[in-house]
């Protein structure tokens, strides 16, 4: 099995923790172990690209277009202007998208989520030398999951997901859409709470679904240089001259339900209750649920919050 087609959703610029797992075992498997890789994804960068053209995208011109790590990547655009009607009139004339049995209204609802990749499918499916031995995608739920069924369909070979379940969001609960998972040969989660999720709550057989916990590269966090930080202090630059000592929570991340951002909000009017001498700060990319749980909570009477973001 060393022939392996790649699904994800996005890829490297991109920068979440599926694309860096992606990234990573494609570079490992090549590289030590001699694997054959093929990486095709949309030109999306941000989540917002996945279903909207006023999102982020990666051009040709960009110099990890075509290639990350000496990798080659696959790049499709993500197809806004195309209707639900359109999209299943298409994929009906596919046999293998139809020996999925998948209703319509899980469909779109996936196709909702984005990324309708029309333009890599069709190419998928007239590639004159599509030989793969297995098909890996992530995440869940979004358009690609639905390509790599179609082509491991077509070719009789076997499915791999990594569906990345954030429970905070419902996008990852609804049991209808949950029905698209059950297709794939093997789910790989990160957690026992996702497998246990999978197993009562959806009724996955056990045997479908393998525990592989993320790692961390240690080496990352041991190569920056501490001394150019031994003079910064967080507190002393953005705290009011007499709040120095108040406690600081801080989340930095892109600023989404996955991360738990919107959790964090949502809890300020309950830690304000047993710690008033406390700031929060945000640092990274803000979504449009962000700022609307933001605004609400800032109406909140001595609440600090320190809010960073690309555009500020």
């Amino acid at each position: 099995m060393n022939n392996i087609l790649y699904l994800p959703t996005r890829y490297f610029p991109s920068i979440s923790g599926a694309e860096f797992y992606f990234q990573r075992m494609a570079e490992l498997l090549t590289t030590k172990y001699n694997y054959g890789i093929e990486i095709y994804t949309s030109n999306a960068i941000d989540f917002k690209a996945l279903r909207n053209s006023s999102g982020k995208i990666l051009t040709p011109d960009n110099k990890y277009f075509y290639e990350v790590n000496r990798l080659k990547v696959n790049r499709f655009p993500v197809n806004y202007n195309i209707s639900n009607k359109e999209i299943l009139k298409i994929l009906k004339v596919i046999p293998s998208y139809n020996a999925l049995n998948l209703h319509d209204d899980v469909l779109e609802k996936i196709i909702r989520n984005g990324p309708y990749l029309g333009d890599l499918l069709d190419y998928l499916l007239k590639k004159q030398d599509l030989n793969y031995d297995l098909i890996h995608t992530t995440y869940f739920p979004y358009f690609n999951c639905v390509i790599s069924l179609i082509i491991g369909t077509l070719l009789k070979k076997p499915t791999i997901c990594t569906p990345f379940f954030h429970f905070s969001n419902p996008r990852y609960t609804d049991l209808k859409v949950i029905d698209l998972l059950k297709k794939f040969d093997l789910l790989i989660v990160c957690t026992n709470v996702e497998k246990e999720f999978l197993v009562q709550k959806c009724k996955i057989q056990p045997g479908q679904i393998k525990v592989i916990p993320m790692g961390v590269d240690y080496t990352k966090f041991q190569n920056f240089n501490k001394n150019t930080l031994s003079n910064l202090s967080f507190k002393e630059k953005f705290f009011n001259k007499n709040e120095k000592k108040y406690k600081l929570i801080l989340f930095c991340g892109y600023k989404n339900y996955e991360k738990g951002a919107l959790s964090i909000l949502k809890s300020i009017p309950y830690i304000l209750k047993k710690i008033k001498k406390v700031y929060f700060a945000f640092i990274g990319p803000s979504t449009v649920a962000f700022n609307r749980e933001l605004s609400k909570i800032k109406k909140l009477e001595k609440v600090k919050i320190i809010n960073f973001s690309p555009e500020n």
